[in-house]
């Protein structure tokens, strides 16, 4: 009763479907329509993300079969998720931001995901290991503790001719790579 009161909908009939269909987006009318067709025909369940034409409101529709005897009847199950699809927005638009933060800075920064696999280098990590821009992170070269004295001496000149030492916390740097002290 809540979601079908919010568009005046007092019942749940195909004309009351097709004023739902109305609130919506023209491209996610179509294709919630070809969903509840598909479902009614094949039975095949769907889960569908939709928003109104105003762009207010943001639904999740999940579509499933109820079978009675020898007919069928199609179930739409639909959940006001307009304050959840803010919230996603906004962590998007704040990541994109920090991922801008990062990429200013002139040392490297790397994240993992939980299999310890690259996740995300900012540019001075791609331009530490001489990375090309298309690749994905996890596909880069990995900058590690464990580097040989050649990798660590570039990073050092690498560091160095841009004027940006490294901070020295004990024997690490600032990115996690052994300092090495050249004379």
């Amino acid at each position: 009763a809540g979601f079908a009161s919010s568009l005046d909908i007092e019942s749940s009939d195909d004309s009351q479907f097709s004023i739902f269909l109305e609130q919506l987006q023209q491209d996610d009318a179509v294709t919630l329509k070809g969903a509840v067709h598909t479902l009614r025909h094949d039975r095949r369940p769907f889960l569908l993300t939709v928003t109104t034409f105003d762009l207010s409101r943001t639904y999740s529709v999940r579509g499933d079969s109820v079978v009675a005897a020898a007919s069928g009847a199609a179930v739409l199950l639909v959940s006001d998720r307009t304050v959840e699809a803010a919230r996603v927005e906004r962590l998007s638009t704040d990541a994109a931001r920090m991922h801008a933060l990062l990429d200013a800075l002139l040392i490297p920064v790397w994240l993992r995901d939980e299999h310890q696999q690259l996740k995300y280098v900012n540019q001075a990590y791609r331009d530490a290991v001489d990375a090309d821009d298309s690749l994905a992170a996890d596909q880069l070269p990995e900058i590690s503790v464990g580097t040989g004295l050649q990798s660590a001496k570039a990073l050092a000149e690498r560091a160095a001719s841009q004027a940006v030492p490294p901070k020295v916390n004990g024997n690490m740097s600032s990115w996690g790579a052994p300092v090495i002290l050249l004379s």
